[in-house]
């Protein structure tokens, strides 16, 4: 059965008026409903015999007797799936085979976000509803199937057993910071497969404050002289926005200036616009405006896309029938509206010419829906057409009406009773061209027969007939007629729609404008014993976007087709012995110019408000709430439903409006960040919107440590508190300005008040970044601990510089009972370099993965720590898809035509794990395995297809040892893998062992000896051996020189050790990773972290942090101590201490038995200086007059120091002077620079970041960018450019630019 059928109401009516017989018509849904008792309805019609049939499903047969003038309804056995339905008529042996699918759910389901689109890092909150076939909640399903899939179908999130109370499953997704964006897919299945789908989505943006809307003051028509604009500019909480006005018509560059405060008007010349255009029946101008707020820099802006029409109105014709049929009365109306569709408030006349056989001439105003009805009672002749000639403005249409031949009979029926309300009759009107006596008529809901009745009708052509509506109609219907006429088969279709659901619900407030933050008590009014779920939601969000709400609209979104005349696509098939002589009429719509185009300080500023979850309603039919108003100065739309398991579903009539105003309020514009030398200029823009003008005191507050207040001159002024007196015009905007100077670095908090005579109040809170300037420099000083009832002392020196910016050190001393404690604490941010493409997001998605596994086999952390690891997996796997290719590889940048091997290899591998703890799309392993088996070459090597981002990844010789050896390190530590693709790793280790002999680099040789490990291969001895032999020992920690890639080559070894068995062999190789690991528990890049933490992870299995029972005392500075204690798994993860700035050496001693990691980790700002840059940097710099807008290209290439040394991937950062931000069309231009592979903004913008593949030292490579003045700081320090290989971070160079120069 079709979705619309389900809503479907067939009313059948049989005729046998004229003709002497007996006939049938059976009516067989091609789906039925569980709750429906009809297999067939045979209705039989004749005057002198029984009908009997023998119905069979699946088999079974049965006969059926119908006798004369009765209809006969064959129940259905109820069988899943589909049902072979014969029906035998006895008579003449007719035979009919049908497939029938036997539906055992009738429900239907409805999904509610709490939003229309979402930006990465937003939260999806979602409700489903699940209803049966009256829209009350099924009592027999008890969960859900919920399904989240991205922009490219991979499946995110699944909820498999979602717990429905009272219908309705509610539960959310936290999205990650990286996703791809488009349209997500939401997907809830109920047990028998039926399922609903709401598309989500996902993109960046910025949240509208201001609505602007342009509009024609009227229809604009090209003979029009002007055209005249509307143009109303409001804030999202309805003040109107002030300021001046610019709207430029795109096409003739017409331009109009002039003053608004919340609407104006603009005139054009229409004769201009329309120069040179091709017309057609209309076509459309561009319109944009542009709003230069008063009393701020901030502009709005805003295209509309207005139509000119050729003729300024239009007429639609319909008629009764479609043609002049003998003895019935023709009408016919006329429906006479401007070019858009809407009635004229002050029509002129429509002058109507009527020929047939004589001439009338008929004159007459459109009503208020600008409709003439005529109505033909005097035709003389039938055979001849009817000739309309219409007049209207000037102009004259013709139209004409045939008379009806020989073979157009025909039956017509109509919907009297428009939009019925649940109970109320409906009248349903049937007219025809021959004589309606008697019908018999059914009324079918959803696939079941509600009420049937025989009715003896007068002798005559029309009849009318009437039903009570129920909750099943809700909220589409049709009718159905069926007629025989003299041996034939008549029909006609007519839709309605019934608006009222049984259940209600109502919210109100206790106003409907208040300000922020205050106790707003709301009520909702609802039938006793329904659930009711609310919603709120800002309506700046709605400006970019709707269809998120369940609505009655939503509710008729799987409706019948309202357009179809067809049974089949109502889903039903007719049986009949008439002849199949079917003749459908309706309405005929000829349309002319037809074409339709359509006390606090502020803090909390969420996008959604009053999502809970689902509340009861009293015994009294209401329930009360007090909610606290956000503090954002917009309007919400506020909206509801209600579910009752007698009553059904209730939904709100029109969602609430709460607009969150303050008269009086203020906004500040102050930069982002600063550095501690600088001065931040704090720009108070104070509103009033009161009744009259108001006297208002303006206060910056500061905290004595975080800031030093001081004036334009940046003469200290003291205290923590100044003031400014200022008086506001009603309806008017006055800037404030205070000046405060940071004393130390990090996040710190300004507060603006400000208070009229009147104590009217608002405040303000905002963060500042305040950095010591110059790069940051972190180091690390890790050392592990093993101690047996003894005692352990280490000497720590701290390199620390002379030349380091006072004040920027930060020096912290913490002690983890787990050699994994640190990547535990710090899943989200391992790494402080940028993490864009593909290679560097799996920072995002493996490690966590390692951390569960450890978590899981050691069994030595809690649920909360498991629970937070998976939440961050969850984003790790969402970020890794946005690389995902349809071919099943993952690539290195969006646009790289290739996927790469290696990120292919490490994802296929991680996803295979990580779909243990959450939810993970199968399929992508799977053909990300199978598109690595299709890259492997004959000789069993694999080599790089996609981009090569990691020189290390090259074999020294030209071939392809390490990657072939990395490919199927992915394989071997999947055992079944190994099995699966038996024949690629017989191959595979076939190559590398043939290549053994002649390795000598170190990370070539490890990866090897790993390979050939976990391979079980003959050779796996000698490989390891000969990796020993090359090893660095001292110290008691063993390690292997290679250069940047020694931290991956030491791990590779460690992990070739414990598969070996060497677990004491391997206790050096860790330790000296250990030594090497950064504060935040990873290493200095991705490739080296995801390696090294895998490796770590693994030996830490062998540990037992229970034994542990040990005291650490670190001494520092001139006597000062400190003690900290480690008891079995009773200690807190990790434990920290905070040491003075101008401490130097640090003495830690441990006594007692256990194992563990401490570290001394420092930090500290230094001006960059590189004697010998490896990056050639020039710029060139253009600034405004006004310095508002910076203009600046860069130019940067490689210095090699050795022949055929080239870079691996190059990253350049911007950091840009305090105050200013990267401008829009920056990116729009990097966009086509195809050397740049990404681009990222952080930082609120004041930072950029560009991926290039490499770097030559040949050729240049120079981007633009282009930045724009947000805020003013005095003493601005100048911006800088660094340029670095991210495998090899030494090389490096920085420049820096003057936004002054």
């Amino acid at each position: 059965m079709s979705i619309a059928v389900k809503y479907a109401i067939f009313a059948v009516l049989v005729s046998s008026a004229g003709f002497v017989g007996s006939y049938y018509v059976a009516l067989i849904p091609k789906t039925i409903q569980e709750h429906s008792s009809s297999l067939v309805v045979i209705a039989n019609l004749g005057f002198d015999h029984d009908e009997q049939f023998r119905i069979s499903q699946n088999g079974k047969a049965r006969l059926v007797d119908v006798p004369v003038n009765i209809t006969m309804t064959v129940k259905p056995k109820l069988l899943n799936g589909r049902n072979a339905v014969q029906v035998v008529d006895t008579r003449s042996g007719i035979t009919t085979d049908l497939d029938v699918t036997m539906d055992r759910s009738s429900l239907s389901i409805y999904i509610q976000t709490d939003k229309p689109i979402y930006k990465p890092g937003d939260t999806i909150r979602f409700r489903v509803l699940v209803l049966d076939h009256e829209l009350k909640p099924s009592a027999m399903l008890k969960s859900i199937n919920v399904r989240l899939a991205d922009s490219q179908e991979n499946l995110i999130r699944e909820w498999s057993f979602g717990e429905l109370v009272q219908g309705v499953f509610q539960s959310e997704l936290e999205l990650a910071n990286f996703v791809r964006l488009g349209t997500w897919t939401l997907t809830a299945t109920v047990m028998n497969g039926k399922a609903k789908s709401k598309d989500i989505t996902v993109d960046e943006y910025v949240l509208p404050k201001h609505e602007i809307r342009m509009s024609s003051s009227k229809i604009a028509v090209m003979t029009d002289e002007t055209l005249t604009l509307v143009v109303d500019a409001v804030y999202t909480f309805g003040k109107p926005i002030r300021g001046e006005l610019t709207v430029i018509a795109e096409d003739s560059g017409q331009e109009v200036k002039t003053s608004i405060n919340g609407r104006t008007i603009v005139n054009f010349v229409v004769a201009s616009l329309v120069e040179g255009q091709h017309f057609g029946k209309m076509f459309y101008i561009t319109f944009t405006a542009t709003i230069a707020e008063l009393g701020t820099d901030q502009q709005y802006k805003k295209s509309v896309h207005i139509p000119i029409y050729r003729d300024s109105y239009r007429i639609t014709f319909r008629k009764s029938s479609e043609n002049l049929t003998p003895g019935v009365y023709f009408r016919c109306w006329f429906t006479v509206t401007d070019p858009a569709g809407n009635p004229f408030k002050k029509p002129d006349n429509l002058i109507v010419k009527a020929t047939q056989g004589k001439t009338t001439i008929t004159t007459k105003k459109p009503d208020q829906n600008g409709v003439v009805y005529l109505k033909f009672d005097d035709i003389d002749d039938y055979s001849k057409s009817l000739k309309l000639d219409v007049s209207y403005a000037g102009k004259t249409h013709f139209f004409s009406v045939d008379p009806l031949h020989e073979d157009d009979s025909f039956i017509q029926v109509s919907i009297l009773t428009e939009d019925p309300e649940q109970g109320q009759p409906v009248k349903v009107l049937v007219t025809s061209s021959f004589d309606l006596n008697p019908f018999l008529y059914f009324v079918i809901a959803r696939g079941e027969i509600l009420t049937r009745a025989r009715i003896h009708a007068k002798a005559g052509q029309k009849s009318t007939f009437s039903f009570p509506t129920t909750l099943g109609m809700v909220p589409l219907a049709s009718v159905v007629v069926f007629a025989v006429h003299e041996g034939r088969l008549m029909q006609d279709v007519a839709h309605f729609r019934v608006t009222r659901l049984k259940n209600f619900v109502n919210v109100t407030l206790s106003e409907d404008e208040t300000e922020p933050r205050r106790q707003l008590q709301i009520r909702v009014d609802s039938l006793p014993g329904s659930m009711v779920g609310l919603l709120a939601v800002d309506k700046s969000v709605l400006l970019l976007g709707t269809g998120n709400d369940i609505t009655r609209q939503s509710l008729q979104e799987n409706g019948i087709d309202m357009e179809s005349k067809d049974i089949e696509d109502l889903g039903f098939t007719v049986l009949t012995n008439a002849k199949p002589r079917v003749r459908l009429s309706g309405d005929v719509d000829i349309r002319i110019c037809d074409d339709d185009y359509g006390g606090h300080v502020r803090k909390h500023f969420p996008e959604t408000w009053l999502w809970t979850e689902p509340m009861a309603v009293s015994s009294s039919g209401s329930l009360s709430l007090t909610a606290t108003v956000p503090d954002t100065i917009t309007g919400w739309s506020i909206s509801a439903f209600a579910v009752n398991a007698q009553h059904g579903l209730g939904l709100i009539e029109q969602p609430v409006s709460l607009t969150v105003v303050k008269p009086f309020f203020v906004t500040v514009n102050v930069a982002y960040s600063i550095l501690k030398t600088e001065t931040a200029l704090i720009e108070v823009f104070v509103y009033n919107y009161g009744a009259g003008q108001e006297h208002a005191e303006v206060t910056l507050q500061v905290d004595s440590e975080e800031f030093l207040l001081v004036n334009e001159e940046q003469q200290v002024i003291g205290g923590v508190r100044q003031s400014e007196r200022v008086t506001v015009p009603v309806d008017g905007i006055e800037r404030v300005q205070f000046f405060a100077k940071p004393r130390r670095s990090g996040e710190l908090t300004i507060t603006v008040t400000a208070k009229t005579n009147s104590n009217k109040f608002d405040g303000v809170q905002r963060t500042v970044k305040v950095t010591s300037g110059g790069i940051q420099f972190y180091q690390n000083e890790a050392r592990f601990i093993e101690v047996e009832d003894a005692a352990q002392r280490f000497d720590i020196g701290l390199a620390i510089p002379r030349t380091a910016t006072n004040g920027s050190e930060l020096i912290e001393f913490s002690l983890e009972g787990l050699v994994m404690g640190a990547a535990l604490t710090n899943l989200d941010g391992l790494i402080r370099l940028p993490t864009g493409c593909g290679e560097q997001r799996l920072v995002k998605l493996v490690p966590t993965t390692i951390a569960l596994e450890y978590m899981s086999v050691t069994g030595t952390l809690g649920d909360s720590m498991k629970y937070r690891a998976v939440a961050f997996l969850r984003k790790g796997y969402q970020n890794q898809l946005e690389y995902k290719r349809k071919d099943g590889s993952f690539h290195v940048f969006m646009w790289d035509d290739h996927g790469s091997l290696m990120v292919t290899a490490i994802v296929a591998k991680t996803l295979r794990i990580a779909g243990k703890y959450i939810t993970v799309d199968e399929g992508i392993a799977r053909n990300a395995y199978d598109w690595i088996q299709r890259q492997q070459r004959s000789d069993g090597s694999f080599s790089e297809a996609g981009r090569v981002i990691s020189r290390r990844m090259q074999g020294s010789l030209g071939d392809d040892v390490p990657l072939t050896a990395f490919t199927l390190i992915a394989i071997l530590e999947h055992k079944n893998l190994a099995q699966k693709y038996k024949s690629v790793v017989e191959k595979g280790t076939g190559y590398l062992s043939k290549k053994l002999n002649s390795l000598t680099k170190p990370y070539h040789l490890a990866m090897v000896a790993y390979a050939l490990q976990l391979a079980k291969h003959n050779r796996k001895q000698f490989a390891l051996e000969k990796l020993i032999e090359i090893s660095k020992n001292k110290d008691n920690m063993r390690w292997w020189q290679d250069g940047e890639a020694s931290i991956e080559t030491t791990a590779y070894a460690l992990l070739t050790y414990l598969n070996n068995g060497m677990y004491i062999d391997a206790g050096p190789l860790m330790k000296w990773l250990v030594s090497k690991r950064y504060d935040l528990g990873g290493f200095d890049n991705t490739q080296n972290t995801l390696i090294g933490l895998q490796a770590l992870a693994e030996y830490s299995k062998l540990l037992s942090p229970s034994r542990n029972n040990y005291e650490v005392t670190i001494s520092y500075g001139d006597g000062n101590r400190n003690s900290v204690k480690i008891q079995g798994m009773t200690t807190p993860i990790s434990q920290s201490l905070i040491l003075p700035a101008n401490t130097r050496k640090v003495s830690v001693l441990i006594v007692g038995t256990g194992t563990g990691v401490f570290q001394v980790a420092y930090q500290y700002n230094q001006i960059a200086t590189d004697d010998e840059p490896r990056f050639e940097l020039s710029k060139t710099i253009r600034r405004s007059s006004s310095g508002s807008v910076l203009d600046l290209n860069i130019c940067a290439k490689f210095k090699p120091r050795k022949r055929f040394e080239v870079t691996n991937m190059v990253l350049m950062e911007v950091l840009l002077p305090s105050g200013y931000v990267v401008a829009d069309k920056t990116i729009d231009k990097l966009r086509n620079n195809k050397k740049v592979m990404k681009i990222e903004k952080d930082y609120d913008d004041t930072r950029l970041v560009l991926y290039f593949d490499s770097l030559s030292d040949v050729d240049a490579t120079c981007v633009e960018v282009f930045s724009l003045r947000k805020a003013v700081v005095l003493g601005q320090i100048a911006g800088m450019i660094k340029v670095y290989d991210y495998y090899d971070p030494d090389r490096e160079a920085y420049e820096y630019f003057d936004a002054n120069a």
